[in-house]
């Protein structure tokens, strides 16, 4: 359950609670020049409402279908976090090795100045930009595990590899380097089975890299060393300033998914398509009208938004869909397979990007979770066929 409410509250509590905060005067987000501001219509609110209870509607029902007594869950056969715990235990250090290197193979150029917002197309190999993200997220989490599970020299290795991880997050301006810490703690302290001061300082400073991150967003000039000389120089981290930059992270959510309404109006099923095609985007044409599924050189459309703006029926299939995938990976986790903690780590990130990133970006991360678990249903066939229980 708890997998089901997290999902729903990043992809739908966020826009919903980020739309009152603004309507009470507690956000600030004047730097967006957005037509929804000025309208203002309710519009956005009650499809996110609707699309809200068709995801708990499906989630539900994948859970009733589930039911069958052939299919219950006994507590002996209830998933262990020990033994989690074992297998991290074990391989973390060469998981967090392999991701890390991904991640800089395919994004380690951030390091360098350049413009916010243009990343993905100056990248030699765009379609594998988001999959490196992802294993950037990955590699801190297993560093942390890798950090607090050990006592000999992959403790030190794995700190060193987490501060350069941190580094390039914090080169990009990305909120992950402001959840980094937190995320690299929280997995420590679940390795070593003890809770630690050093996390409860993570989320005391959590606010306050946040609010370096949004600040970071809006300088000319981008990359590590400018990025240095404006924390040491320039940076605000005056009350007002963190309170109503935490705030407006989540109006932001919402206003992304009205502006994308308003403005995706032109997309038509040729142009869904191509957001859902798997292929590569230099196949399929993608790298050729990028650039209309952006609200500005900034801000791209939102998943959502690009789903909904199409028509209301997909919207609210796509929102059907992701309730009952939530069910199927929640399944997994309850029934002992390891297949479920990659695909839950794979939905969080998804979760992630469906407020404020396009419905391409999004649709990967869902492919691969259907694929990992098509493959895994047909190994388990081919091993009976092999053990002569299937005819």
């Amino acid at each position: 359950m708890m997998l089901f409410y997290f999902i729903g509250f990043v992809i739908f509590g966020f826009p919903i609670l980020g739309y009152l905060t603004y309507i009470l005067g507690l956000s600030d987000i004047s730097d967006f020049d957005f037509l929804s501001l000025r309208t203002n219509t309710f519009e956005p609110l009650i499809l996110l409402l609707m699309g809200s209870v068709s995801y708990a509607l499906a989630y539900f029902m994948s859970n009733h279908l589930s039911s069958d007594k052939k299919l219950n869950i006994t507590k002996n056969n209830e998933l262990h976090m020990d033994e989690i715990r074992f297998v991290l235990g074990k391989y973390s250090h060469y998981i967090a090795l392999f991701c890390a290197v991904f991640f800089f193979i395919f994004q380690g150029w951030m390091f360098f100045p350049e413009r916010y917002g243009y990343r993905v197309e100056i990248s030699f190999l765009p379609s594998l930009y988001a999959l490196a993200g992802m294993f950037g997220l990955l590699s801190i989490f297993t560093l942390g595990f890798t950090y607090g599970s050990n006592k000999n020299a992959w403790k030190y290795i794995a700190l060193f590899i987490f501060f350069i991880v941190f580094l390039a997050f914090f080169s990009k301006a990305s909120r992950i380097f402001a959840l980094a810490p937190t995320l690299f703690l929280l997995s420590s302290c679940w390795a070593g089975k003890k809770f630690s001061t050093s996390l409860s300082v993570s989320l005391i400073l959590l606010p306050f890299l946040l609010t370096l991150s949004l600040q970071l967003r809006g300088l000319n000039l981008q990359g590590f060393l400018p990025f240095i000389e404006y924390f040491f120089t320039d940076v605000d981290f005056s009350y007002d300033k963190v309170l109503r930059g935490i705030i407006s992270n989540f109006s932001s959510t919402y206003f992304i998914f009205a502006e994308t309404l308003n403005q995706a109006g032109w997309m038509q099923l040729n142009d869904v398509l191509i957001s859902l095609n798997p292929l590569p985007g230099s196949l399929v044409g993608w790298r050729d009208v990028f650039w209309k599924y952006r609200i500005n050189v900034n801000v791209p459309y939102s998943t959502l938004g690009e789903v909904f703006a199409y028509s209301v029926s997909l919207g609210l299939g796509f929102c059907v869909f992701l309730g009952l995938l939530v069910g199927k990976i929640n399944k997994n986790i309850t029934s002992k397979t390891y297949l479920g903690i990659v695909q839950a780590i794979l939905i969080f990130y998804v979760a992630i990007l469906i407020p404020q990133y396009n419905l391409r970006s999004a649709a990967r991360f869902l492919y691969l979770i259907l694929f990992l678990e098509l493959g895994f249903h047909s190994l388990n066939f081919f091993k009976l066929c092999a053990q002569g229980k299937v005819r």
